[in-house]
């Protein structure tokens, strides 16, 4: 009889590990809302924390904006800004000058615009990036800015969050309670052997 119970411990620490595992996992969103269940209050991880994640998060953010290890404004996206900036510049040179400073804009001819253009098209692309990177540094010390970014996470619907994880989760859902099954598995067994060699007897 004896025997007959430790040959049934691994499956039944893989079963008890495996239902765990769901549980654990079910924990993590489940409920969306407070619900009271045998006199104790059951919510969410994720939502239950959330407004201490959102600032949690909010912080790491600012800190690593105002440290430079986010860049904001590589050489890709300032390239994908020159078609936009050129065509302001453009626009300047050829229109808007001529409204603000009718008597200089007859002296300037279609050579001098271009050149006007490349020549204040390098020096944004040289002043852009440093703004942008002094200005992101300024933010970091701004606690209204943080206290934005953990609003906006803190204000989050659960609903939502639901349905950005959910995909996830079902993946999750797959692997883990495996994972989980397996390690108690491999638990029993040695339970089990350690068993039989502490009561050779049995």
């Amino acid at each position: 009889m004896l025997k007959l119970l430790l040959f049934f411990i691994p499956f039944l620490t893989a079963f008890t590990a495996w239902v765990t595992a769901w549980v654990l996992i079910g924990l993590v969103i489940y409920p969306l809302r407070p619900r009271r269940v045998l006199g104790v209050t059951v919510h969410g991880f994720l939502i239950s924390y959330q407004d201490e994640i959102a600032t949690t998060i909010a912080g790491a953010f600012a800190s690593q904006l105002g440290s430079g290890k986010i860049q904001v404004l590589d050489q890709r996206a300032l390239n994908n800004l020159r078609p936009v900036i050129e065509q302001h510049l453009d626009t300047f040179l050829r229109v808007k000058i001529k409204e603000k400073l009718p008597v200089i804009a007859t002296f300037i001819g279609e050579s001098t615009i271009v050149k006007l253009k490349e020549g204040m098209l390098e020096e944004i692309e040289i002043l852009l990036p440093e703004v942008i990177t002094r200005y992101t540094s300024s933010l970091s010390t701004d606690p209204s800015v943080t206290g934005k970014i953990s609003g906006l996470i803190a204000s989050y619907p659960p609903e939502a969050i639901e349905e950005m994880l959910g995909p996830k989760l079902a993946s999750v859902r797959k692997k883990v309670p495996v994972i989980f099954a397996f390690a108690g598995l491999i638990l029993g067994i040695v339970i089990s052997l350690l068993a039989l060699f502490l009561h050779p007897i049995i």
